[in-house]
């Protein structure tokens, strides 16, 4: 059988078109899976990237809790500086209302030999003596009720407008520069060495500016003001 030439070069046309067509789509099938593999990796960077940021903001909220922290501190020791103690937290998270404070009539036998031996240090440091000032021994003696009373052991007090020795002091009619504080159920002379063994409080008695001091006692609770 002859084949036409037409016909021939047609068919041969046909067949050398088809496979050109052929190898262009399964070309394209690869493409189209390793666009779908490009998708997916940025997809997956993308949230990587998202819990990255996640992460940072979660950090960044946890440095800002901790300076915050430090603030607090500081203040709280910048409030104390004066004070002869660092004190522990306050113990009532609301302060409740303050009674009007009742004058002492006057110091105990105790109360007065806790000054008299202050006096004493003071004349072998060389600095003179302070007076025992009746204001400031009612405050030292009403902080340390409300110590005895409310069950916390600071120089802060929970209870609103006594927070600070300041704020006690003006109360009384009077103001302070420093305080001690003290738990000891021993003698006045015991609770006067503990005083001294501490630098803080042995540096409040020796106070070259002090004249006036004032100490309160309620049960093994003693406060020790100080006035300039």
């Amino acid at each position: 059988m002859r084949i036409h030439p037409i016909l021939a070069a047609s068919a041969a046309i046909a067949l050398l078109s088809a496979t050109p067509l052929h190898a262009a789509e399964k070309k394209g099938s690869v493409s189209e899976a390793d666009r779908s593999a490009q998708k997916l990796a940025e997809w997956k960077a993308a949230q990587a990237k998202e819990g990255w940021k996640a992460k940072q903001a979660q950090l960044e909220k946890q440095k800002e809790y901790d300076q915050k922290v430090i603030e607090w501190k500081a203040r709280q020791a910048a409030a104390d500086r004066n004070s002869g103690q660092v004190d522990p937290a306050p113990q009532n998270k609301r302060p409740n209302p303050a009674p009007t404070p009742q004058p002492a009539a006057g110091l105990t036998g105790d109360e007065q030999q806790v000054i008299a031996l202050a006096n004493s240090a003071r004349r072998r440091a060389g600095l003179g003596s302070v007076s025992a000032d009746g204001k400031l021994s009612s405050c030292a003696r009403d902080h340390s009720n409300d110590m005895t009373t409310r069950g916390f052991f600071s120089h802060t007090s929970p209870i609103q407008g006594k927070q600070h020795f300041t704020q006690r002091a003006a109360r009384f009619g009077t103001s302070a520069s420093a305080e001690n504080i003290a738990k000891n159920g021993g003698s006045p002379a015991a609770v006067f060495q503990s005083w001294m063994d501490s630098q803080a409080h042995r540096d409040n008695i020796l106070s070259p500016s002090a004249t006036r001091m004032g100490v309160g006692q309620s049960g093994a609770l003693w406060t020790m003001m100080l006035g300039n």
